[in-house]
C-alpha cells in the first residue's frame, strides 16, 4: 500500500512539473535571452532610455508574432551608467545568466572595452553606437563583434560617388583634429583614387574660430572643386560663421546635419552634399521613398515622436531598431541559439538585410557592411534641399 501511495505521488507529481514546463516553458528552455547594456542613468542616459524603448517595441513585436521558432524572447537589460567598472559589471552577469548575445554599449568610451569583453568571451556582440568600419582583418581582433552602425566608410564611398558624379576631380579635406580623425584620413586618401579624386591639400583644424578661419584660407589656396568637412557637430557654428566666404562646394559629415544646417535660419547659401539613411533625410527632404523597414517602424515607434527628437536621437534608435532586427533575423535562421551557431548565422545569413540605417551585408571580413548606394545623397543649394542629381 506505502509503495502504491509512493508511486502515485511520483506520477502525480511527474504530471505537475510536465504541465508547469509546457504551460511556463518560455521561462525556461523556450525562451531566447538576448543581453542589453544600456546607460539608463547617468550622462547618456537620454540615449540609454530611447534604445531601451526601441528594444522593448521590437521584443513585445516579436513575442506577439509567435517569438522566433517558436520561442520568446527575453531581453535582460543592465544599467551601466556609463561607467566602465558597470559595463564589465553587467556583461558578465548577462553572460552568466545565459544570454545568447549582447547588445550595446550606450556611451562611446566604452566601445572598446566591450568588443574586448565579446572576443574574450566568444559572445556574439552588436554595437549600437560608434561609426568604425568592423573589419576582421584590421585593428582589433575581430570574430564575434558585429556593428549595425552608420559607418563613415560607407558614408565616404557615398559622398565621393556623387563628387566623381557630379565631375569634381581635384577634392580638399579638412579633419577635426583627434586621434580618431587620423584614422579617418588614411580611409579618405585610400578611397578617393577609386572614385578618381585627386586631394590636393588635407587639414586638421581645432573647434575655435582662429585655427578654422586659418585652415580654411589654407585650403582656398589649393583651389578645390570640392570641400570634405569631417567633424563634430560643433563645428557647425564655426562653418556658419565662414558661410559668405565660402566659394566652393561642400562636402560635409553626419554629424554637420543639424536642424539649424536643415532650416534657412544660416548663411551657407552654397552647393551642400550630405549622405544620410532615408528617414533622417527625411528631416530634409520629405518626398524620401522608404522601404517596408522604414514604414514599419515609424508605425511601432510613431512618426511624431521620431520626428520630434533631436537628429543625434534620431540616429542611436534607428541603429537600435537595426542591431535588434539583424539579431532576430539570424536567429531565425540560425542552426541553433547557441553563442557560436548565432555567429556563424550573422556572418552567412545577413545577406541584403534592409534596415532603417541601410542594407547591411555581413561576411567572415566584414561584420558591418552597410551599401553605401542605400544611403540618400542630399544637396542644397540657397535654402533649398533636393535629391542629388547630376551637373546638367
Amino acid at each position: 500500500m506505502f509503495r502504491s501511495k509512493s508511486a502515485f505521488f511520483l506520477i502525480t507529481f511527474s504530471l505537475f512539473i510536465f504541465w508547469i514546463t509546457n504551460v511556463f516553458g518560455f521561462q525556461g528552455q523556450n525562451t531566447i535571452k538576448i543581453g542589453v547594456l544600456l546607460d539608463l542613468s547617468g550622462p547618456y542616459s537620454q540615449i540609454g532610455a530611447i534604445s531601451y524603448k526601441t528594444i522593448q517595441l521590437q521584443v513585445s513585436n516579436s513575442n506577439h508574432s509567435g517569438g522566433i521558432n517558436g520561442k520568446r524572447i527575453e531581453a535582460i537589460v543592465y544599467d551601466t551608467k556609463g561607467e566602465q567598472s558597470g559595463l564589465l559589471t553587467g556583461a558578465i552577469s548577462l553572460k552568466n545568466q545565459g544570454v545568447c548575445a549582447l547588445l550595446g554599449p550606450t556611451a562611446p568610451q566604452n566601445i572598446i572595452i566591450l568588443r574586448r569583453f565579446a572576443e574574450t568571451n566568444k559572445i556574439p556582440l552588436i554595437l549600437i553606437n560608434g561609426v568604425n568600419p568592423i573589419l576582421t582583418f584590421t585593428g582589433l581582433k575581430t570574430k564575434w563583434t558585429f556593428s549595425s552602425t552608420l559607418n563613415f566608410g560607407a558614408e565616404i564611398k557615398a559622398l565621393l560617388k556623387a563628387f566623381h558624379k557630379r565631375g569634381y576631380e581635384n577634392m580638399s579635406v579638412l579633419i577635426q583634429s583627434s586621434s580618431f580623425f587620423k584614422e579617418l584620413s588614411l580611409w579618405i586618401r585610400g578611397y578617393s583614387p577609386e572614385y578618381g579624386l585627386k586631394i590636393g591639400c588635407m587639414e586638421a583644424f581645432y573647434l575655435n574660430n582662429e585655427d578654422f578661419s586659418y585652415k580654411l584660407k589654407f585650403i582656398s589656396r589649393c583651389l578645390p572643386d570640392i570641400l570634405l568637412i569631417w567633424a563634430e557637430g560643433q563645428a557647425l557654428e564655426l562653418l556658419k560663421g565662414h558661410g559668405q566666404k565660402l566659394q566652393m562646394p561642400l562636402g560635409l559629415c553626419h554629424w554637420l546635419f543639424k536642424k539649424d544646417l536643415i532650416t534657412s535660419e544660416n548663411d551657407l547659401n552654397g552647393l551642400i552634399f550630405v549622405a544620410v539613411p532615408r528617414l533622417l533625410a527625411l528631416n530634409a527632404y520629405p518626398s524620401v521613398l522608404l522601404n517596408q523597414s522604414d514604414r514599419d517602424f515609424l508605425i511601432s515607434f510613431g512618426r511624431n515622436n521620431f520626428f520630434n527628437m533631436p537628429f543625434f536621437i534620431q540616429l542611436k534608435t534607428l541603429q537600435t531598431w537595426d542591431a535588434v532586427g539583424i539579431l532576430f533575423r539570424a536567429l531565425s535562421l540560425s542552426k541553433g541559439s547557441s553563442p557560436e551557431n548565432l555567429r556563424e548565422s550573422l556572418e552567412t545569413n545577413i545577406v541584403d538585410y534592409e534596415g532603417t540605417i541601410g542594407t547591411f551585408t555581413f561576411d567572415k571580413r566584414n561584420h558591418s557592411c552597410l551599401s553605401p548606394s542605400s544611403l540618400v545623397v542630399l544637396q542644397k543649394f540657397g535654402q533649398r534641399w533636393s535629391l542629388f542629381k547630376k551637373r546638367p
